[in-house]
């Protein structure tokens, strides 16, 4: 049996990256009919008009309290997945992110989350700014964060339901 996955993806704004991660979600190698996408607008942020009908499989909701949080517990309550997968509006993951996330999840059943390598990508190929250096190197350092904190980042988390129903929001 393969498990229903929610996708909960926070947007407060738009840098140019947010269709490049929701063609990749439509892409996975996952069953399609398997997984939802849960693209939740917030704070004042408005998704444009088209982009239900050029995503005809995404799910919007909103969440007007500001924070990328407050949306993620959004999506967790318009959603009873077993499995809920958390990334960002400017990650695109790779075309296996999904069934990789979910396999290594299921191999390790007394594991309550997994988190994944986060790869940066420059706007500027070759040259990277200040931020994005800075970030590229000390930010989101999912293997260490895990084995020292016990903690993954949202921006490549995949979690049992029933442990974030234990925790709460």
């Amino acid at each position: 049996m393969v498990p229903f996955v929610s996708i909960i993806i926070p947007i407060a704004d738009d840098k140019g990256y947010f269709r490049y991660c929701l063609r990749a979600l439509e892409c996975q190698s996952y069953q399609r009919n398997r997984y939802e996408i849960i693209v939740v607008e917030n704070n004042k942020f408005r998704l444009p008009l088209g982009i239900s009908r050029e995503f005809c499989t995404i799910r919007i909701s909103r969440e007007e309290l500001p924070g990328s949080y407050a949306a993620r517990n959004k999506g967790l309550s318009v959603t009873q997945s077993d499995i809920v997968a958390f990334t960002d509006s400017d990650c695109i993951p790779r075309y296996d992110w999904l069934e990789k996330g979910v396999q290594g999840l299921l191999a390790n059943p007394s594991c309550g989350f997994l988190g994944g390598k986060i790869e940066f990508f420059f706007k500027v190929t070759n040259r990277p700014n200040g931020i994005e250096l800075f970030d590229s190197i000390f930010g989101l350092q999912q293997e260490y964060f895990i084995k020292k904190y016990h903690f993954a980042s949202t921006a490549n988390l995949f979690i049992h339901r029933k442990i974030l129903d234990a925790v709460g929001p």
